[in-house]
């Protein structure tokens, strides 16, 4: 349910945010590689944000249900081997 939680998201990313303001500031410190490992994670979970933000609940847990069952049937599929 954190996936969909648009506050806890929208803390995570202010978080990421002032991460990679420190990180921008020791280049000596943080590779290049490591920066942009940051920059897509915030990414993604700034579009995961941008998704839920106008959903209602119910919406939210649908989508949710959706992609546990989903993850479910391929893991099923995968040891059935």
């Amino acid at each position: 349910h954190a996936f969909s939680n648009t506050d806890l998201l929208s803390k995570t990313i202010s978080i990421m945010d002032d991460v990679l303001q420190r990180m921008y500031s020791k280049p000596d410190v943080y590779s290049k590689n490591e920066v942009e490992a940051i920059e897509l994670g915030r990414e993604i979970i700034r579009k995961g944000h941008d998704l839920f933000l106008h959903l209602d609940e119910e919406t939210k847990l649908n989508i949710l249900e959706l992609v546990k069952a989903n993850e479910q049937d391929f893991l099923e599929s995968v040891y059935q081997q």
